[in-house]
């Protein structure tokens, strides 16, 4: 008996001791999305000599979840986390106008005592527009519970937060913020951990908890080394060597903004003489992002202008993925390769004992220039040597010796293009297109909703001469449907359009042209059973030829000829040494289902004659579809018009709700080379906003002189926004509501000159 009772006396003891050491503290590093933390049972840790106080906290999976209308991810929307981290948010999924579910692993450790803060906040784009958005279901989820903010707990629906910029204006844009914050509750029975995040990030973590140090190796732990110093000047030859420390889910390598792979070999014989930048980006499987830039030089005392045997290539203005031969160039000095947005010459080397390729000439400013060799053996062009061209001549160069994948048949394939890399936009002014405004016409006599129809119309004026003002407006296309009936209620609609918008900008001096869309002149089912296809004999132009006829715009410098009482007409204006011609084709139908007439299109073809040597924007009611497609209209505009003649570059269209592009790219010559991009854009929001006042969106294109670009955007005075939201095709508008597009505004008439390869004469 007495030995049973010993027995059971140890077996008790052994118990206890065992539930003590399953009590005995252990220390976890927790990481996600590029934060790091450590887990303890310990109230008080020590960390390199300073004493932490940790929280109650979970040893969960923590996911925010929450469902973005119309996020973008150009714009840099953000969270921030308990007032602290700060976090880049994307959409799940680019999709237009539907809710789309994003989740984000948040590190655990953000709940502290229970709470957690996330805070959404309105970001901005490389241009400094605020983002427009909604939000709605916004929880969190901890492994499988789902838990909801405490202000969405007194809610019995489903709340939607408007997220954007403060100074959006209340018609069209009500109950916008910048920020909008959720704050979180988590049941104490969950919260079965302690711990505390850190603020760095070493490659080992030491830790003093209870008197007992633990080394914890740290796998989120990210390093960046090469052999390369910052502000070197490179004499020598060398490769580049870019260690990365850490589990590296991606990294890029940029040579003054151009990707490159790693290990690039320079050879001071062949290189980019002058100043250099690498940028390194890492993001490793944690979240970790680190960011590395060196600025070296590379001396020019040793470049080897050698002689080469070559041929030389013109590409046109389409940049081939794989290897394609153009057109044979006789003399290369001093050869001028086409303007384009990305201009480029070729060669074809003969493999020699020169293995030097030092390529010599000039871009445009603050375009970069890069020298390509093909590799056979992966099928792609790689990025040798580059350099952002700012003013004089420039080298390119790469030194292939012992690089056999860029060898065959004893060829050596090479290239250099020249791209305008520079992200800010640099807007010297703008020129505006406003289209289809009829409803807020036909609003206006409207006794119930006129005065807003009128408050539209006045906003819009005075927008436009406030940036006239500013000098940063010279022209206006307006592409027709002023009203929205001519044969029941045109006169009073009339009267309204051109008193609350159009004859106030004219009486300003500000320089704009205008054309009939089919509610301007009858093309209704209300005139004729034909509807839109009536033929020009049952077309009535009386009331447009009374208000916007050759009387109105006959004693303006740019108004140059009309056709028939300014059915069509054309303008010229010189914008900063740049001369536009603007082609007004009127509506008409000589053709059922097309909806520019014939005479028309002869008189287009007449001004085009006279002009080759102007730049060419055809503006028409119709033209473009809203699938990025021409209608039936553009297509015969497109066959008579822009394809046969090469001074067109720019096509302006509204009629169909939304907005989309085409870019013809077209062999003038008959060469088999892309001689000329044209650019086919419609734009028209009528159907779009409260009241009838997506009309108020503005295409606004804005030059930029010194870069050589065109930018594409939105603005409604209204709503002081530059999103816009809208019932169909928002992924085609999402695509064309705000782009760019390189064009030749400085009238270079190039893109890359070659002085020479190898040896310069």
């Amino acid at each position: 008996m007495r030995k049973k009772l010993i027995n059971t006396f140890f077996i008790a003891l052994l118990i206890v001791f065992l539930g003590a050491c399953g009590k005995q503290n252990k220390i976890e590093l927790r990481y996600a999305n590029g934060q790091i933390g450590v887990l303890t049972n310990s109230k008080q840790i020590t960390i390199d000599g300073i004493d932490y106080d940790t929280y109650k906290t979970v040893d969960s999976k923590l996911v925010l979840s929450f469902e973005s209308f119309n996020m973008k991810d150009n714009f840099a929307n953000y969270l921030i986390i308990n007032e602290e981290h700060h976090q880049q948010i994307k959409p799940e999924k680019g999709t237009q106008n539907e809710y789309v579910k994003t989740e984000i692993e948040l590190l655990n450790l953000n709940i502290v005592d229970g709470n957690l803060k996330v805070s959404f906040h309105v970001g901005e784009n490389k241009d400094g527009i605020k983002d427009t958005f909604w939000l709605k279901n916004v929880v969190i989820k901890l492994d499988s519970k789902t838990i909801k903010a405490d202000q969405d707990l007194v809610f019995d629906y489903q709340r939607v937060v408007r997220i954007g910029s403060k100074d959006l204006k209340s018609h069209l844009r009500t109950d916008y913020v910048e920020v909008e914050t959720f704050d979180f509750t988590i049941d104490s029975k969950a919260l079965n951990k302690r711990g505390l995040i850190l603020t760095n990030n070493d490659q080992t973590i030491i830790i003093n908890d209870n008197k007992k140090e633990y080394q914890l190796n740290n796998p989120a732990f990210l390093d960046i080394q090469t052999n390369l110093d910052n502000d070197e000047l490179l004499t020598k030859s060398r490769t580049v060597d870019i260690l990365y420390y850490g589990d590296i889910l991606t990294s890029h390598i940029y040579l003054n903004g151009v990707l490159i792979d790693n290990n690039l070999k320079l050879t001071n014989t062949a290189w980019a003489s002058g100043i250099n930048t690498i940028e390194i980006i890492a993001l490793n499987k944690y979240g970790f992002v680190l960011n590395k830039t060196i600025t070296f030089e590379l001396s020019n005392d040793f470049l080897s202008y050698e002689e080469l045997d070559f041929k030389a290539y013109n590409l046109g203005l389409e940049v081939a993925k794989g290897l394609k031969k153009g057109l044979e160039i006789e003399e290369v000095k001093d050869y001028r390769s086409k303007f384009s947005d990305v201009s480029q010459i070729q060669f074809e080397v003969f493999d020699s004992a020169n293995k030097n390729i030092i390529w010599t000439g000039k871009t445009l400013p603050n375009r970069t220039v890069y020298l390509q060799l093909y590799n056979y053996d992966v099928e792609k062009w790689e990025t040798k040597s580059t350099m952002i061209y700012r003013e004089g001549q420039i080298t390119l160069g790469y030194n292939y010796e012992d690089d056999n994948q860029y060898l065959k048949a004893g060829i050596v394939n090479v290239r250099v293009l020249s791209e305008n890399l520079f992200k800010e936009r640099l807007t010297d002014t703008y020129i505006y297109h406003i289209t289809d405004v009829q409803y807020i016409s036909r609003n206006g006599t409207i006794e119930a909703i006129k005065s807003t129809a009128f408050e539209a119309f006045a906003e819009m004026q005075n927008h436009i001469k406030d940036v006239f003002n500013q000098d940063m407006l010279k022209y206006i296309l307006m592409t027709g449907d002023f009203v929205q009936s001519t044969v029941k209620t045109g006169d009073i609609e009339w009267p309204i359009v051109m008193d609350h918008l159009i004859t106030p900008l004219l009486d300003y001096e500000i320089p704009l042209g205008t054309v009939s869309g089919n509610h301007d002149i009858g093309a209704l089912s209300e005139n004729t059973s034909e509807g839109i296809d009536t033929l020009d004999d049952d077309l009535i132009y009386d009331l447009y030829e009374q208000y916007l006829g050759d009387h109105v715009f006959s004693d303006k410098p740019y108004f140059i000829e009309s056709f028939e009482n300014n059915r069509s007409h054309y303008d010229l204006l010189t914008i900063n040494g740049h001369e536009f011609l603007f082609l007004y084709l009127g509506w008409g139908s000589s053709i059922k289902g097309i909806h520019v007439s014939e005479k028309d299109i002869n008189f287009g073809k007449s001004v085009l004659e006279r002009y080759p040597d102007k730049t060419v924007v055809i503006a028409l009611h119709e033209y473009m579809g809203n699938r990025e497609n021409k209608t039936l209209t553009g297509m015969f505009v497109y066959q008579k018009l822009v394809k046969p003649y090469s001074n067109v570059k720019f096509v302006i269209s509204g009629h169909i709700n939304g907005t989309s592009a085409i870019i013809d790219y077209l062999d003038d010559n008959g060469d088999g080379l892309v001689d000329r991009k044209v650019l086919q854009l419609l734009t028209n929001f009528q159907e779009e906003a409260l009241d009838n006042l997506g009309a108020t969106f503005i295409r606004r294109i804005g030059l930029d002189f010194t870069n050589n670009r065109l930018s594409f955007d939105l603005y409604s005075p209204v709503a002081n926004d530059y999103q816009i939201f809208v019932g169909s095709h928002g992924n085609i508008v999402r695509k064309y509501t705000d782009f760019e597009y390189d064009f030749d505004l400085s009238n270079y008439d190039y893109g890359l000159i070659t002085s020479g390869l190898g040896i310069i004469d």
